[in-house]
């Protein structure tokens, strides 16, 4: 749990400072948020248990994120990709709410065994935006695995992303 605090806090650094210059002004690559998360309870490498991650956003395009989750001696590399389909603010509130497909990938390496994850995903979740620039989310994600068996999972996910 240390490790993973300390994890945390060096992307939360990492992010806060530099987080303006790792964005892209032009083209189809315009960035537009740079966050940081915690998997509270399976995550996008298909592992169920906590996890910490980095995503990336553009204007217009899906939301990117690599996480990494070290369980027992179990350490799991993953990726995912977003596209956000509904997106819309609740009346009379600072929340906005979204709802999203996608995909996810993984890599378990387990005392010399390597297990592989592939599945689709749909998260869902509540944002608050505190101040300027800033996003507080939560979501949960459904998720239909393919690899390496097929089944349903569900992942919750706290973080913050940096708005440009």
């Amino acid at each position: 749990m240390r490790r993973s605090f300390k994890i945390i806090l060096c992307l939360s650094l990492l992010v806060g400072f530099y987080g303006e210059n790792v964005r892209c002004d032009e083209g189809p690559l315009q960035t537009s948020a740079l966050g940081v998360y915690v998997s509270l309870a399976g995550n996008a490498t298909g592992t169920m248990g906590p996890g910490v991650g980095i995503l990336l956003s553009w204007k217009e395009r899906p939301l990117l994120g690599l996480t990494w989750s070290l369980l027992d001696r179990k350490q799991t590399l993953g990726a995912f990709g977003d596209w956000r389909v509904a997106d819309g603010s609740i009346e009379q509130t600072p929340l906005r709410y979204y709802l999203g497909g996608g995909g996810y990938g993984g890599i378990t390496f387990n005392e010399g065994d390597v297990d592989v994850a592939l599945g689709a995903r749909v998260p869902a979740g509540l944002s608050f935006l505190p101040a300027r620039h800033w996003e507080l989310f939560f979501q949960l994600v459904p998720m239909l695995e393919v690899l390496p068996e097929l089944g349903l999972r569900l992942g919750a996910d706290l973080g913050f992303k940096y708005r440009f």
